[in-house]
């Protein structure tokens, strides 16, 4: 394999692109013609920021430890303290508490017909829960682990110990001798559990996403440089969702699945190369051309094709009124990660077909079933494989489906968070990582079996 031959391959297929009579209109009509016709089907229904959603709750948290509470019960010190979270039900039952008033509350910044983003309802068993979620009862739950009260003051603790070079509870009991330590290494994780591919569970969990993150960010809590210390538990917090037609919440689905219909375009390129009556692939298995030069080539030319229709896929959304809520450069860069999974599909079609006819009607047929499949632009069946084992933010984990499998899954989760949410890149690295790890393995896997079947 040589970079030469590479180059050779590539600019071979490049040339072939260009020259081509239908190839250049097909790459700047269809994202044009696909946007458009979701455009004019979906572009009138509002929702989002007009919803109220069903937010289900099990609070397991066992709250402070015996001492913790000895000292907040006292009422002298309650008066003294009334900076720290000292409600009688907040002492017995623990902070999660604090977490279920703030979500009750928690109301649109921006003109809407709902007063209120969540109603709460409050589980005493997780097989209660689990039923509800199943009948749709609820949108999204909310898991509080049993210590969630001591990891959140672990966390705190931990924070003030890496800003100021000393721990909360000592500066407490500088004033406070009988004040007990706070816990220290002390994890727990918040679930957040539904059905993944549930619109409203989509909806809903950004939503919650993003108060998580902002009610444990530390610099929120802690209104001090220092000296002064200001709990702002009960902050009320605002979250600014923005109104959005369902055409509108389709496109970040739109836009990844039109990626992947992409390699009907190359897939019946590479077929062409070995139909029956063409000498193209006899003259390179007679050449020194090495497979593996000849795949890195097809692929160093599909780069330039990705990134010009991604382009044009934005940019069709943009003229037809998406107007993203979000990062739109790191929503580019989403899409064209989303080029090896793409890739992938070309080699495995061409790997079984040699008419480029039935491999562009495979293609057809088989990028909307991974649209389907992938919760794309529709709901789709829950099928849990892990119960919780897929981490989504910091300190938050939900269930991981049958469908996480397929990269696309991650790609329109990430996509969708950035752009119409404003995620930044550390709320959405998981399903960025999932994406790329799932692409490599499928593309490796494709391209052997492509190299297998047509190098034999």
């Amino acid at each position: 394999m040589s970079r030469t031959q590479i180059l050779g391959i590539a600019k071979r297929m490049g040339t072939q692109t260009i020259r081509s009579t239908w190839t250049i209109p097909y790459l700047i009509i269809f994202p044009l013609f696909f946007i458009g016709v979701y455009w004019f089907a979906f572009s009138t229904s509002n929702i989002g920021n007009n919803q109220t959603f069903d937010l289900g709750i099990l609070n397991q948290d066992t709250g402070f430890g015996d001492e913790m509470k000895t000292f907040l019960n006292n009422e002298t010190i309650q008066h003294e303290m009334e900076w720290f979270p000292h409600s009688p039900e907040i002492i017995e039952k623990g902070i999660g508490i604090e977490v279920i008033y703030i979500l009750k509350d928690l109301q649109y910044t921006n003109d809407s017909e709902s007063e209120k983003i969540f109603n709460i309802h409050n589980f005493n068993t997780s097989n209660e829960l689990e039923l509800a979620l199943e009948k749709r009862d609820l949108d999204i739950a909310l898991v509080f682990p049993q210590n969630y009260t001591n990891a959140s003051l672990s966390i705190a603790n931990s924070y003030w110990f890496t800003e100021y070079g000393f721990f909360l509870h000592d500066l407490i009991q500088a004033n406070f001798s009988d004040f007990p330590d706070f816990p220290t290494s002390v994890n727990g994780t918040i679930q957040i559990t539904g059905d993944n591919n549930y619109l409203n569970y989509k909806i809903s969990n950004s939503i919650l996403s993003i108060f998580l993150n902002q009610y444990h960010d530390m610099s929120n809590i802690f209104g001090t440089t220092g000296g002064k210390l200001i709990l702002s538990l009960n902050e009320d917090f605002q979250i600014n969702i923005p109104k959005y037609s369902f055409f509108e919440m389709m496109v970040p689905g739109l836009i990844m699945f039109a990626i992947i219909i992409e390699p009907s375009l190359f897939s019946m390129f590479l077929c062409n190369e070995f139909k029956a009556d063409s000498r193209t692939f006899d003259r390179i298995r007679i050449s020194p051309l090495s497979p593996r030069s000849y795949v890195f080539g097809s692929l160093l030319i599909q780069i330039p094709i990705l990134l010009i229709q991604t382009f044009l896929l934005f940019l069709a959304s943009f003229l037809l009124g998406f107007q993203p809520h979000g990062n739109i450069v790191l929503g580019f860069l989403i899409a064209c990660l989303m080029f090896p999974f793409s890739a992938s599909l070309t080699y495995i079609t061409a790997a079984f077909f040699s008419d480029e006819n039935v491999a562009g009607t495979v293609t057809g047929f088989g990028a909307p079933i991974l649209g389907f499949m992938t919760g794309a632009f529709v709901d789709t069946p829950k099928i849990v494989l892990f119960r919780n084992s897929f981490p989504i933010a910091s300190g938050m984990a939900r269930d991981f489906l049958l469908w996480d499998l397929i990269p696309l899954t991650h790609g329109v989760n990430a996509i969708r968070q950035v752009l119409l949410y404003d995620f930044t890149l550390e709320m959405i690295i998981y399903d960025l990582i999932a994406m790329l790890i799932l692409s490599g393995v499928y593309l490796t896997i494709f391209i052997l079996i492509y190299i297998k079947m047509r190098f034999k």
